[in-house]
């Protein structure tokens, strides 16, 4: 009984030294799909953030499996606190190169350097589905093609700043929940035509009040306080689409109907049964 009670006090004494300085590492979701002809170069995205609240976070990335060779990118990664980055990774395919669909995987390891007697070291993987093929598709890019459809007076010139409201929020255009908003919005969104032409229209309507709420919180730091609130469990729902594989138009409208419902029901259903609740309360 003795060297039982002795063994469980030094296991509680050791594990806040191993897992207490121990922070997480996380990868933005979302397939990573790359489509070229022998002989080209394409450049691919890879986010990364830290969830440290302090300290930089290193990382070594490394490349493994068939295909592994046609990639190149950084061996070492320096992560700010509570950063979001992106790791460029460029595919290069030799001129002699078959058709065929390569699957290599690419890990980013934060090795864990706290010296403690239990280490955990944390690592985040990436499948790469590359597919080589020499016939040349003529499939047009969707942002543009809608662009030179759309009659004259409905084409918009980019905003600066581009999310407005969000980049006032959270004071930056690198901060992490701007990157996520661009990042859904360029890599999953705009790949489909159903979510190209919501675009369009979600903008016309967003960029006639964006500006002038954007300079209110610049304004007003407790305006800008109550929006971070009302926004954030918005960001939430929408990063859902990056943990999705969104491979056609049906899934894009089914998924896109669920987050905008999601959302009705948070900020229009649900405080509307709190109200009735209330007021059934007080009679």
């Amino acid at each position: 009984m003795r060297t039982i009670w002795i063994f469980l006090i030094l296991l509680t004494s050791l594990l806040p030294i191993g897992i207490g300085q121990t922070e997480a590492l996380q990868q933005v979701a979302g397939p990573i799909v790359v489509k070229l002809k022998p002989g080209e170069t394409k450049t691919v995205q890879w986010g990364l953030v830290s969830d440290k609240e302090n300290d930089v976070t290193v990382v070594e990335l490394k490349a493994d499996g068939n295909g592994a060779e046609f990639l190149s990118f950084p061996k070492t990664l320096s992560i700010d606190p509570g950063q979001l980055i992106f790791v460029d990774i460029t595919v290069t395919i030799p001129k002699n190169a078959s058709n065929v669909e390569l699957n290599p995987t690419i890990s980013a390891t934060k090795f864990d350097q706290s010296g403690g007697a239990i280490r955990l070291n944390i690592q985040m993987k990436k499948t790469l589905s590359i597919i080589i093929s020499s016939q040349s598709e003529t499939k047009p890019d969707l942002k543009e093609d809608l662009v030179t459809k759309l009659p004259e007076e409905t084409k918009m010139e980019p905003k600066s700043g581009g999310c407005l409201i969000a980049t006032a929020t959270f004071g930056s255009d690198l901060a992490p929940q701007v990157q996520l908003l661009r990042e859904t919005r360029d890599n999953i969104v705009l790949r489909t035509q159903s979510g190209t032409a919501f675009m369009v229209a979600f903008n016309n309507f967003y960029y006639s009040f964006a500006p002038t709420v954007a300079d209110w919180e610049r304004q007003n730091p407790i305006f800008k306080e109550a929006v971070k609130i009302v926004i954030t469990p918005m960001i939430s729902t929408l990063s859902i689409l990056n943990y999705v594989d969104i491979d056609s138009e049906s899934k894009m409208v089914g998924y896109g109907v669920g987050v905008i419902s999601l959302n009705i029901g948070m900020y229009l259903i649900a405080p509307a049964i709190v109200i009735l609740r209330l007021k059934q309360y007080k009679k």
